[in-house]
């Protein structure tokens, strides 16, 4: 499984999310108003063996996860939902991938309004893993 599935399908079970309805990977759609959209980007360098364990050992991809909402207030409660659900990563396999943690880069923020004026708060996480 790809990395926005595994967190997708992890996020969807832990802040009541459904994919395809409340939870987007790597877009995110004009409507519904409020919902969670993720983005995967670069991260940090992968790490590498040597010897006879050469090659890339572990990876670690990063994603933002962003909350939209009519409601500020809603949006920041459902943000802080997924913060807390993605920082109990902690040696867990999602799917047959074992993640050794996803670590947030800071406390969820204001990412600001979209052309609608819908509020968005996001958080952006390193989530080192076993290479797949």
């Amino acid at each position: 499984m790809a990395f926005l599935d595994e967190i997708a399908t992890y996020l969807a079970t832990e802040a009541s999310l459904t994919v395809g309805t409340t939870l987007y990977k790597g877009r995110m759609p004009e409507d519904p108003d409020d919902l969670v959209a993720l983005f995967e980007y670069g991260g940090e360098p992968p790490v590498i063996g040597l010897g006879d364990t050469g090659g890339v050992q572990f990876e670690n991809p990063a994603v933002q996860v962003v909350v939209r909402d009519t409601s500020y207030t809603d949006a920041r409660t459902l943000a802080e939902t997924c913060y807390n659900s993605m920082a109990k990563i902690q040696g867990d396999t999602l799917s047959s991938t074992e993640y050794h943690v996803c670590r947030p880069l800071q406390s969820p923020f204001f990412l600001g309004r979209d052309e609608k004026g819908r509020p968005m708060i996001a958080c952006n996480y390193i989530c080192p893993k076993e290479r797949t």
